[in-house]
């Protein structure tokens, strides 16, 4: 993990807090992070939320690979930029269950192969994007302003 963008100026908040309180708060995390599923699963089956996605193979199983994956995601190597370039695990998904995720920003969220990529740059100046279910309607908002720029910076 890397402390840059939002994590970074959050640390920074904690950093400002009292003592006491900003142990109070971490050990509160610590305590609750952990307990958190790495996905979810809704409407009986036919829905799937994983933050960077889970290609199909992974649907109902839980371990510290799967975790992973559905956090980051799958990645070939860098960019120029040392950015990650991330497997396109949706265009080879066929399952049942629709799967809404993000975790890479794109300018449009398009249904593809029964998965929706909704991250559609909020932070970044984009729009902040979801899905109404079982509607399968995207309803996106514009931005309010620039909160990072791509590099990293923080605004």
């Amino acid at each position: 993990m890397w402390v840059a963008h939002g994590l970074r100026v959050s640390l920074e908040q904690i950093e400002q807090l009292p003592a006491e309180e900003a142990a109070s708060l971490s050990a509160a995390f610590q305590a609750f992070a952990p307990g958190l599923p790495p996905y979810l699963i809704l409407d009986g089956g036919a829905l799937v939320v994983a933050h960077a996605g889970l290609p199909e193979r992974f649907l109902g199983r839980v371990s510290g690979r799967v975790r992973s994956l559905v956090l980051y995601g799958e990645s070939v190597g860098d960019d120029e930029d040392g950015l990650p370039v991330r497997v396109d695990w949706a265009a080879e998904y066929h399952g049942a269950a629709a799967v809404v995720y993000g975790h890479t920003p794109q300018s449009e969220a398009l249904w593809r192969n029964n998965t929706i990529n909704i991250d559609t740059g909020c932070v970044f100046g984009g729009k902040l994007t979801a899905v109404r279910w079982p509607e399968r309607e995207i309803v996106s908002v514009p931005a309010r302003k620039e909160y990072a720029q791509r590099g990293g910076q923080v605004r």
